[in-house]
C-alpha cells in the first residue's frame, strides 16, 4: 500500500510539472522564436513496474536541477511559420540552427531574431546581448543594411561580417534560460552554407499550438484530480485503520 501511495504522489508531482510547462507554453504563444517545452516520458528508477503509466520521471536538463525524481524538460525544435515585418534587423532562420549571443554567463543561442543597434553600433538582441559573428561582435553604421541568406551583412557595398548559425549536436541537452535564450550542455556545431538560410525582414513565430495545449491542460487537470482522490482515499483508510487499532 505504501508503494501505491508513493507512485500516486510521484505521478501527481509530474502532473504539476506538466501544468507548469503548459502554462509557460501558453504564456509564450506570441513570443517570436519560442520553442514549446515538453515533459519527457521516462520511468523512475527504483520503482517496480506495476504502475508503469504513472511513473514518468527522470533527471532534468534544466540548469540547477538535481533531484533524481524531477521531470526531464525537452524542447520541441520544430520550426514555426515566418511573419514579414519589413524591419531590416529582424531576422528569421529557415531550417535548423540558432543565432549565437554573448551573455555574462557565457554563450547562449536564440531563434528570436529581433535585433537592433545599441549606442555603440553593435548588433544586439532586444535585451541588449551582443550577437556573435564569425569575427566576434558586429558593429554597423547607421543606415541601410543588406543581410544575405548566408548571414553576410553588407553596408555601403562592403561586407561588415557574417552571422554564425549553430546547431546542437545533442538537441535533447538544450534548455531554456528565459528571454528567448537557450544554453547547451553538449557541443554546438557550426552550420555550413546551405544547411540553413537567413531571411531579412522576417520573424519566426512560436511553435505553440494553442488548441493542443488547452487539450493537454484539460487532460492533466483531470488526471491530477483522479490521483488526488486516490490519495485522499488512502489517507482516510489509514486513518480508519489507526483508529480501530487504538480501540483494541
Amino acid at each position: 500500500m505504501q508503494e501505491l501511495m508513493f507512485t500516486t504522489l510521484t505521478a501527481m508531482q509530474r502532473d504539476v510539472a506538466s501544468l507548469e510547462r503548459i502554462a509557460n507554453n501558453l504564456a509564450n504563444q506570441l513570443t517570436p522564436g519560442y520553442k514549446r517545452e515538453i515533459l519527457a516520458e521516462h520511468r523512475l528508477s527504483g520503482v517496480t513496474p506495476r504502475f508503469p503509466a504513472m511513473v514518468n520521471a527522470t533527471n532534468t536538463h534544466r540548469p540547477g536541477a538535481g533531484s533524481a525524481r524531477s521531470a526531464e524538460v525537452l524542447l520541441d525544435l520544430r520550426p514555426a511559420s515566418l511573419k514579414q515585418t519589413a524591419k531590416p534587423l529582424d531576422l528569421a532562420i529557415t531550417g535548423a540552427g540558432f543565432f549565437e549571443v554573448a551573455t555574462p554567463q557565457g554563450p547562449a543561442y536564440t531563434r528570436r531574431g529581433q535585433f537592433r543597434l545599441d549606442a555603440q553600433g553593435r548588433l544586439v538582441t532586444a535585451s541588449g546581448w551582443p550577437v556573435i559573428a564569425h569575427t566576434g561582435e558586429l558593429y554597423l553604421n547607421p543606415g541601410p543594411v543588406v543581410i544575405t541568406p548566408d548571414g553576410t551583412l553588407r553596408q555601403d557595398e562592403q561586407a561588415r561580417g557574417q552571422l554564425r548559425l549553430l546547431v546542437a549536436q545533442e538537441p535533447t541537452r538544450l534548455s531554456s534560460i528565459g528571454d528567448g535564450l537557450y544554453v547547451a550542455e553538449g557541443a554546438m556545431r557550426l552550420m555550413t552554407v546551405g544547411e540553413a538560410a537567413i531571411k531579412q525582414g522576417f520573424l519566426e513565430g512560436s511553435n505553440v499550438d494553442t488548441a493542443h495545449e488547452m487539450l493537454q491542460l484539460q487532460r492533466t487537470v483531470r488526471h491530477f484530480e483522479t490521483l488526488h482522490r486516490v490519495a485522499q482515499g488512502y489517507d482516510e483508510m489509514m486513518g480508519t485503520a489507526l483508529r480501530k487499532l487504538g480501540e483494541l
